[in-house]
């Protein structure tokens, strides 16, 4: 098929500008407990649970490795 010699120009889309701003969130409102109510608590415990048996699993095979690499040879 023949290309078409027209340049291709994309449509103008109108913009719209709102002067309405979002109410500011005031630093500080919140308490370290907020992050453990509802829901928020069990996803917490299971994120921490997750990077305490990676973190302890990594310290436990760095410990070993030297080890068994001189058992083995």
């Amino acid at each position: 098929m023949p290309v078409a010699d027209t340049p291709h120009t994309i449509p103008a889309v109108p913009t719209t500008h709102s002067t309405v701003q979002p109410p500011a969130v005031q630093p500080g409102t919140a308490a370290w407990s907020d992050l453990l109510r509802g829901g928020n608590g069990v996803l917490a415990l299971a994120l921490t649970g997750g990077v305490a048996l990676y973190a302890v699993n990594v310290h436990v095979v760095s410990t070993v490795s030297p080890s068994v690499v001189r058992d083995i040879g």
